[in-house]
Formats: C-alpha cells, sequence, structure tokens
C-alpha cells in the first residue's frame, strides 16, 4: 500500500503544479486491453484459461535547463475483474500500478558523454539479450545509470544497473557492461557488448540468473541492402552461474530475408537459432541463459509452451522458421510464420523414457489493422503440436495435443 500511496502522491503533486508549468510540459500516453485464450496450454489437457488484461501509462516529459531533460512514465497494470472490491479498484493484493520509468538525461554531462540516471528501459539489437520485453503487462525496468558517447563512427554504451539490494556487509545484485554500434560499414552495422552479471545470491528483490557472477559477450551484424536484409548475432557465456558451477554457454542466431519488388512489397523471411543446452551428466552450466526475460516473439509466440512468462529463454533450444509479411491487404498487415523445435541436447522424453529432442512446432497467424490514425487493432492464432521431448501420458497430466493461443489487442499511444 505504501507504494501505491507514494505513486498517487506523486501523480497528486505533478497535477497539482500543472497550472504553473503546464506549457513546459509534454504530455502521452498508451492504453492497451489484450484478451488472451489458451487451450491445451502450459501441458495441460483440456485446459482452457481466458483473461482481459489492461495496461495504461501516462508519461510526462520537462526541459530541466538547456542540457537537462525529466521524464516521468506513470504505469498501471491489471487483469480485468480480479480486483477484491468493485468500489476499491486499488485493493493492495491487486494493485499494479507503479513507475514504468523515471529518469534524468543530462546532454554534455561530461564532455561529449551523456548520463541517463533513474529507472530506465534497456533495447539493444533484437533484445536477445537486453530488451523492454513489452509484449508483458509490465514490460521490464532497470534501476541505475547509463554513460553514452555517440559520434558518425560508432555509438558506445556504458551501464551499471541494479536488480536486488544487497543487506548489511552484502553486494548488491546488479547489471553492468558496454555496449558498442559500429557505422562504419554502408549497408551493416555491427554491435559488440561485452555484459557483467553479479547475480548475488543474498540480494532482496533480484530477478537475474544465476547467482553467481558471469559475463555475456556478444557480436552482432545486421543491415539491409538491394531488397535483402539481415541480422546475425553470436552470444558467449562463462564465468560462475552459481557456486560451484561454472557457466559454458552460447547463442548463435541467424535472421534473413527479401522483400520482392517494391510493387509487390511481401518479404519472404528465414530464422534459424541454436541455443546450448545441457549435456548428458554435465556438472557446469551449458544452457544458454538470458539476463532477463525479453525474447517473446524470438522463437515463435506459443509462450505457455515456450518459456511461459520468462518470455522464450532459448535454453537448450533449436528453432528454424520460415515467415511471410504481406504489409498492406485492405489495409491489413499479415504475417505467417511456421517453426519446428528440438533440443539441442537430447533429454529424457516423459512418456518414452528414452533419449528425445523433438520439442515440437508451431503456425501462427498475425493480423494488424489502423483502426485510427492512433489506434492498432492487433490480433494472432497460433497452433503448437508438442513433440516427444515434452509428451507426457500421465492420467490427468496429458498434454499430448495441439495446444493452441488467441489473441486480440487493442492498443491506442497519444
Amino acid at each position: 500500500m505504501k507504494k501505491v500511496l507514494a505513486t498517487v502522491a506523486a501523480a497528486s503533486i505533478v497535477a497539482a503544479g500543472a497550472p504553473a508549468f503546464a506549457a513546459d510540459v509534454e504530455v502521452s500516453g498508451e492504453m492497451r486491453v489484450r484478451y488472451q485464450e489458451d487451450n491445451n496450454g502450459g501441458g495441460v489437457k483440456d485446459a482452457m484459461n481466458a483473461r482481459t488484461s489492461q495496461r495504461t501509462r501516462v508519461n510526462f516529459k520537462t526541459q530541466v535547463d538547456d542540457q537537462t531533460t525529466a521524464y516521468i512514465s506513470l504505469q498501471d497494470t491489471r487483469v480485468w475483474g480480479i480486483d477484491a472490491d468493485l468500489n476499491n479498484t486499488a485493493a493492495e493484493k491487486n494493485q499494479g500500478t507503479d513507475l514504468s520509468q523515471a529518469y534524468l538525461q543530462i546532454k554534455g554531462a561530461f564532455g561529449p558523454v551523456d548520463l541517463k540516471v533513474g529507472r530506465q528501459k534497456l533495447v539493444y539489437g533484437k533484445q536477445r539479450m537486453l530488451g523492454g520485453f513489452e509484449w508483458h503487462d509490465s514490460a521490464t525496468s532497470w534501476d541505475g545509470f547509463k554513460l553514452t558517447y555517440g559520434s558518425e563512427i560508432v555509438d558506445v554504451d556504458v551501464l551499471k544497473m541494479t536488480a536486488g539490494e544487497g543487506g548489511p556487509n552484502e553486494s548488491d545484485e546488479s547489471l553492468s557492461g558496454v555496449y558498442a554500434t559500429f557505422k562504419t560499414v554502408p549497408t551493416s552495422k555491427i554491435d559488440v557488448y561485452h555484459l557483467f552479471v553479479d547475480g548475488d545470491a543474498d540480494a532482496d528483490g533480484g530477478a537475474l540468473r544465476g547467482t553467481g557472477s558471469w559475463t555475456a559477450t556478444g557480436l552482432r551484424v545486421a543491415g539491409k541492402a538491394a531488397g535483402a536484409d539481415w541480422d546475425a548475432e553470436y552470444i558467449l557465456e562463462g564465468g560462475e552461474f552459481n557456486p560451484n558451477q561454472d557457466l559454458d554457454a552460447s547463442l548463435l542466431a541467424i535472421s534473413a530475408g527479401y522483400t520482392i519488388a517494391p510493387a509487390i512489397n511481401i518479404r519472404v523471411g528465414v530464422d534459424y537459432s541454436v541455443g546450448s543446452g545441457n549435456s548428458t551428466n554435465a556438472t557446469d552450466q551449458e544452457a544458454f541463459q538470458t539476463i532477463a526475460a525479453t525474447n517473446h516473439p524470438l522463437y515463435g509466440l506459443h509462450d505457455n509452451i515456450m518459456g511461459g512468462g520468462e518470455g522464450n529463454r532459448a535454453s537448450n533450444l533449436t528453432a528454424t522458421g520460415v515467415n511471410v509479411t504481406i504489409p498492406n491487404v485492405a489495409g491489413i498487415k499479415i504475417r505467417a510464420e511456421a517453426w519446428t523445435f528440438t533440443t539441442t541436447e537430447d533429454v529424457t522424453g516423459p512418456a518414452s523414457g528414452l533419449p528425445e529432442d523433438e520439442y515440437g512446432s508451431e503456425v501462427n497467424v498475425q493480423l494488424t489493422y489502423g483502426l485510427t490514425e492512433k489506434v492498432k487493432l492487433h490480433a494472432y492464432h497460433v497452433i503448437f503440436k508438442p513433440g516427444d521431448a515434452i509428451i507426457t501420458v500421465v492420467p490427468g497430466a496429458e498434454n499430448d495435443e495441439d495446444a493452441s493461443t488467441s489473441v486480440i489487442q487493442l492498443h491506442a499511444k497519444f
């Protein structure tokens, strides 16, 4: 309840002072309402779950001085109908009001280097390691600071974020690192990054993977030319994942496509990724780890099977996909995907008791339509067919039938 009152108080202060500085404050926001229905989801036969969720954001941006910008984003997330009392929609156990972002950005704080400090989003590349996870109603925000240097040749970010507060004589759980984007190749951008995760086991509120100190070093090349586009990334992980357990993992991901002549403007694409897994009798952690949840659209859309709320971690997953995107059919953007999933390392099949690698397959169709200039309607339907690596026939927990997810979402920005 203290968090709720603090958020309301902050909003009240902003509102109370509005007449004095309204001309200097930019107000924006968004409302997103999503209906989602899962059938046979989560590996449970004949299970059906449906819910409607809503995310509301109100953003305030003001120029403090010639160099400094302040930005505050208030966010409320909730599922329709779960408030304990219709006359008390701020019931503590169901309250989802908080700060999405709140930061100061100072241009030229240190000569050619800018500073952003406070709660903020970290969105890099194709978001395989660091992303906003905007599909999730709450999304992902970080508390910390970032230094940025930009030139015609290279952009460099140096960051330090806190994910969990350590107690007395304990270190915080944190993320730090450097991310550089080189712009010297005419048709491509080249990203090079090195990230350090300190997953302190004693930190309060931490959300990073592992309780040790480990690193992720990545190289990404993305670009387009003559109708073709490409995005290739390799990530190597090492260090101590947990006490007395080293980390030795990797991810290779390649996406490519070709857009047929502008008059037709249909894009055909392919995707391939290999996330390492734990080999038989492994003592070290060999399964690829994302730093935090982020990957909803990168390996298909059926999250209930492929990683759930953690957003498709790509751990021990080899994914192959083909897709077609048609940007305008009577004002509707259409995208269709087909995926096959296997385990990178064999696992013991729950039903067969034998080594298996067939994780499953998916087909999905996505539609996006602009209802108005600033309101979009997005819908998709996914069918997932489970493979022998996850099928179980235990009575009451069978999951040998196809699973599906249907979503319809209304999203307005203002």
